[in-house]
């Protein structure tokens, strides 16, 4: 039982450490590409984002695809889950 509490403990600390690293990473985006993150993290779909701030749903995926490279993510879920404890709505 203590090792398993303890491989637990190890594996949330691990956790924390990436998502860590992954809001320090957040001031590598430029500013369109955090503009993005906010409305993701809003629940807009890339047709949604783009209507909104006049580009193609192309280009939000464009956008979308650095974000993910530059943050070590791979889908918008972690991407909004990451925005908003960023923005301590959590």
């Amino acid at each position: 039982m203590r090792r398993a509490i303890t491989q637990a403990f190890t594996r949330h600390k691990n956790l924390n450490h990436h998502s860590d690293k992954r809001m320090e990473r957040l001031s590598l985006l430029t500013a369109r590409e955090r503009q993005i993150v906010n409305l993701v993290s809003e629940g807009l779909s890339n047709k949604a984002i783009a209507r909104q701030l006049k580009l193609t749903d192309g280009t939000i995926k464009v956008h979308l695809h650095n974000v993910f490279e530059k943050l070590g993510i791979s889908n918008r879920t972690s991407l909004a889950a990451l925005a908003i404890r960023r923005d301590g709505r959590t």
